[in-house]
């Protein structure tokens, strides 16, 4: 240091004059940094989750003429939460130099400051995704929370609501979803440091799982055309549908349904994208489609038997047919004609000629022969009747007669011997009426039958089930017929002789 008498002084006493003043004077110093004041600001942040703030420092006094240095540092809320964090303060500062040769090293800055600052919430964001059910409701349950600060988790309850009820996506941002009374909750994190506001929130609603169109079941006949009188549109049921949803009608199809499909079972088919929704709409379904089954029920045949099949007695209930005893009844138009049934065999209902008086059969698919019309279509008859007859068997017969005296009658008295004829040991006897060729003696040498009538015989033999005719003939001859007579005789005049 430079020094000049005026820099120095002395006490009463000591006279400076007696004395040679160094004009240089050395020795140990030290300069301390000046002190700065400086004011912080904080910008309010968002929920983190940390007390961390992102101070500014502004030094306001202390500074040295024209220097200058900058002041860099870290702060704190005194709180992380939303609700109480108000206040940010200073926790450290690094000086660094600056301009005008102001060095970082001659000055110090204090901590401590603060500033009024606040945490604003976190932006919740979430989706939603749901099925379609025929209602604007976006409950809780469907959501899912977009991550949260660190690992903090929070509940949310409550329902939204869309601005349709129909399949698609909805949006806050959009207007077409609005969060109603969807509200977070406290869990591991507190509901008071999130918001919705300045989030994303949507829901999509997707088509229902499954609505599903069965085809109703029909049936119909051989030969019928169903086309547009059964199946139609409305033969069909739902499962599925949401809410009051409806399909009024699905344009159904069948191959089955015309007139000439064959006997059997046929797919009733729901065709795809033709259903009409009386309320709802198809794009909220996925929909899926059963096929119904169409039933072509063969139509019922009837067979009888005609002509009056007709046989001689022969102690049996046996009938023989021919093709032309059957009539069938009951083909569609143009088919039929080249059926024939082949069965030959049928039953009276009475062996016996009086009480049988109609034929049956019993028929099997294999009675029955065809060469164009298919059979499979139709129900085969099992049975066939009609009117039968069995006409008396014809017996031959012998007579015999006595030769009576003359009595001026050609009547005779045949004795009837059935020689032929019966049905296996069944008996009947016959009587009858003859008479003579001649009712004299000289002419009369024949007798033929006039008449017979059979009766009931043994081992089953009824008169009724036997005819004979008549005809027969016997020689029998008529002898004269003894006279008894009297006499008178006149006297006579003797003369010789004995006549009388």
């Amino acid at each position: 240091v430079n020094l000049t008498p005026a820099d120095y002084t002395a006490d009463v006493g000591t006279l400076l004059s007696n004395y040679v003043l160094p004009t240089v004077g050395a020795g140990t110093g030290a300069i301390t940094p000046a002190a700065l004041t400086a004011t912080i600001s904080a910008p309010n942040k968002v929920y983190d989750g940390t007390v961390t703030a992102t101070p500014t420092f502004t030094i306001i006094g202390g500074l040295v003429g024209t220097e200058t240095v900058t002041a860099t540092g870290t702060a704190t809320f005194n709180s992380k939460d939303v609700l109480t964090a108000n206040l940010v303060t200073a926790d450290s500062n690094v000086l660094a130099d600056g301009t005008n040769g102001g060095l970082a090293s001659n000055y110090s800055l204090v901590t401590g400051q603060t500033v009024a600052a606040s945490i604003t919430p976190y932006a919740v964001s979430m989706s939603g995704t749901r099925a379609y059910d025929s209602t604007t409701a976006a409950d809780a349950s469907i959501f899912t929370l977009s991550p949260l600060v660190g690992a903090e988790t929070l509940t949310l309850t409550g329902s939204g609501i869309t601005s349709s009820a129909n399949a698609g996506s909805y949006t806050v941002a959009g207007g077409t979803l609005t969060l109603g009374t969807l509200a977070l909750g406290d869990n591991t994190g507190l509901a008071s440091n999130y918001t919705f506001t300045g989030g994303a929130q949507s829901v999509t609603i997707g088509s229902a799982a499954l609505a599903v169109v069965t085809a109703s079941d029909a049936s119909k006949f051989y030969g019928t055309d169903i086309t547009s009188a059964l199946l139609g549109s409305t033969a069909f049921t739902v499962t599925g549908l949401q809410g009051s949803d409806s399909i009024s009608t699905v344009d159904l199809t069948s191959t089955g349904a015309a007139g000439t499909a064959n006997a059997g079972t046929y797919a009733i088919v729901p065709v795809p994208g033709s259903e009409v929704f009386s309320v709802g709409t198809a794009s909220n379904y996925t929909i899926s489609y059963v096929n119904g089954t169409l039933t072509v029920n063969p139509v019922q045949l009837t067979a009888a038997i005609i002509g009056t099949p007709t046989k001689v007695y022969d102690g049996t209930t046996a009938a023989t047919l021919a093709a032309a005893n059957y009539s069938l009844t009951g083909f569609i138009t143009g088919e039929g004609g080249d059926v024939t049934v082949t069965q030959t065999a049928g039953t009276y209902d009475s062996k016996d000629v009086l009480t049988a008086t109609s034929v049956s059969a019993t028929l099997a698919p294999t009675d029955f022969a065809s060469t164009t019309t298919l059979l499979s279509n139709y129900v085969l008859p099992a049975t066939a009747s009609g009117a039968g007859t069995i006409t008396p068997a014809a017996l031959t017969a012998t007579i015999s007669a006595p030769n009576k005296v003359y009595d001026g009658t050609v009547t005779a008295t045949p004795t009837f011997t059935i020689i032929g004829g019966l049905v296996g040991t069944e008996t009947v006897t016959a009587t009858g009426t003859a008479t003579f060729n001649s009712k004299d003696v000289l002419t009369a040498n024949l007798v033929t039958a006039d008449s017979n009538v059979l009766a009931d015989g043994t081992n089953g033999g009824l008169a009724s089930n036997y005819s004979l005719v008549t005809g027969q003939t016997v020689a029998a001859s008529i002898t004269a017929a003894p006279l008894t007579a009297t006499i008178s005789a006149p006297n006579k005049v003797y003369d010789g002789t004995v006549t009388a």
